[in-house]
């Protein structure tokens, strides 16, 4: 009940309250050769010998984690929240601070396409180095075949967990 409405009007009126957060996500992709899998068509392991497509035209690991990472961000952006993106390899490379405009959306899908994954991803080391550029209670949603050493991975994202945050993996 709004007690000053009621004091002025002596009418009855509720408030009603939207509890809108300010969310922060972080995106890390995986850029290691590994996710460069193409995987095996049906048609390749029925016929080896005829392929309908080249290995070229074949989407990637890299590709699929990209296309998931960009709809995020874009599902984000559009309901107001932050979006950071960074990649995984050999560290973490090419970190963008979060935003929330078209603009950062655009950069991130640019700098996507002109990424091609190779090397090693050293992902423990890169989610140790992002959870400490990042606040604490933010979602980071990491996006890897987890193809490094598993034990190192869950030790990194207990940091995350440790620090108020929450994670995803895909």
């Amino acid at each position: 009940i709004d007690w000053k409405v009621f004091g002025r009007s002596d009418k009855l009126f509720t408030k009603m309250y939207e509890h809108q957060s300010d969310l922060r996500v972080n995106l890390l992709v995986d850029a290691s050769a590994s996710m460069a899998y193409h995987g095996v068509t049906a048609l390749q392991q029925i016929m080896p010998s005829r392929r309908s497509k080249s290995a070229s035209s074949v989407p990637i690991e890299y590709d699929y984690a990209c296309s998931l990472a960009g709809a995020i961000a874009f599902l984000l952006i559009k309901q107001h929240d932050r979006v950071s993106f960074t990649f995984a390899r050999e560290g973490l490379k090419n970190f963008m601070r979060a935003n929330n405009s078209m603009q950062h959306l655009s950069e991130i899908l640019t700098l996507m396409e002109s990424t091609r994954p190779h090397g090693t991803g050293n992902l423990p080391d890169a989610i140790r180095e992002l959870v400490g550029k990042v606040g604490r209670r933010d979602l980071l949603i990491v996006f890897s075949d987890l193809l490094d050493d598993r034990n190192e991975i869950m030790k990194a994202l207990s940091m995350c967990l440790h620090r108020g945050g929450e994670v995803i993996l895909f």
